[in-house]
């Protein structure tokens, strides 16, 4: 498949001949910074993706990669090609769709993205309920923090996400679905669980086990407690929420989870739940976002009216994602 590329000026007649092999190879190599990797990532030999990137350069007339011995960077060219080579193959991926979309069937793929905290505790019966309605889409969950989810629908590269709303983005829509909020956890014999609540200075003489400093909530509450002048003793940095649970049900410590990720917990009697006063950024509304341009998919629209229908909450304003 060929993507011709007519220039303005009508005082030339030529115009590079540009396939979408071309594009996707360049989109690879950019991305991935190696010729090598870029073929094992396109399924090619390292001299065809070398092949295809020398056929572009020459078509376009511009180097598109500044190479050396140690290293290989995009030029001025290659950045702006850069930009419209994922313009032009999202574009095709949603024609494909839209053609696709003409037989009336709801297939072909649902690109999903979202925190891991929803991914773990809120989606899976919500999938469930979505691959027994339409078992012929193929749903991909992407794990992406909120900033990460809004970037990817924006950029085409998820058709929907799931993430924290916010106040701006000229580009994105979104209606809420529930909220998040995080609190204490500790086990029933430790010294606070008598406690009705906390502010964030009563943790100070206990050790804290938190989430790493590549979470949204870690970076919330180190705010916070710089906001109140809290110093915690943070014994352990952790990457899950799960290994958090596990080891305060030990009493190896307490701990600042998602409320949503301890309901089983909660009901066995193996955790305390407490709520933190000062705190205020604990509760989040997350929405469903969507983009408010491109083409929805119909596995896409089913997806949105499922949520719509399912019991999880989407009551109040629509909001925008930031």
């Amino acid at each position: 498949m060929t993507v011709n590329f007519r220039q303005r000026n009508k005082n030339h007649t030529n115009h590079p001949d540009i396939s979408v092999e071309q594009i996707r190879a360049f989109k690879a190599v950019a991305e991935t910074g190696s010729f090598s990797k870029a073929a094992e990532l396109t399924f090619r030999t390292q001299s065809a993706v070398s092949s295809q990137i020398k056929n572009l350069e020459e078509s376009l007339g511009e180097v598109l990669f500044a190479r050396s011995t140690r290293s290989l960077s995009l030029t001025n060219a290659g950045d702006i090609f850069l930009g419209y080579s994922e313009k032009i193959l999202n574009l095709l991926s949603q024609s494909a769709e839209e053609i696709r979309d003409l037989k009336h069937e709801i297939s072909g793929t649902l690109v999903i993205s979202t925190s891991d905290t929803s991914a773990s505790y809120r989606l899976p019966p919500l999938v469930k309920r979505f691959q027994e309605l339409y078992p012929n889409v193929e749903l991909v969950i992407r794990n992406d923090t909120s900033t990460q989810t809004i970037k990817a629908v924006e950029m085409g590269e998820a058709d929907l996400g799931i993430a924290t709303i916010k106040s701006s983005s000229k580009n994105l829509s979104a209606f809420p679905l529930f909220q998040k909020s995080d609190c204490l956890i500790c086990h029933p014999d430790h010294p606070l669980a008598k406690r009705k609540s906390v502010l964030l200075k009563d943790l100070e003489q206990y050790p804290v086990l938190l989430l790493d400093s590549g979470s949204s909530t870690r970076r919330e509450i180190d705010l916070a407690c710089d906001q109140a002048k809290v110093k915690l003793n943070v014994r352990m940095a952790l990457s899950s929420i799960e290994v958090a649970k596990s080891l305060v049900q030990v009493n190896s410590g307490i701990s600042i989870v998602p409320a949503v990720s301890i309901t089983e917990e909660l009901r066995q009697g193996k955790l305390v739940k407490l709520p933190i006063s000062d705190f205020q950024n604990s509760i989040k509304e997350i929405g469903l976002i969507q983009h408010k341009v491109r083409y929805q998919s119909r596995a896409s629209k089913a997806f949105i009216k499922l949520c719509r229908e399912q019991s999880i909450d989407v009551t109040g304003p629509r909001g925008n994602p930031s």
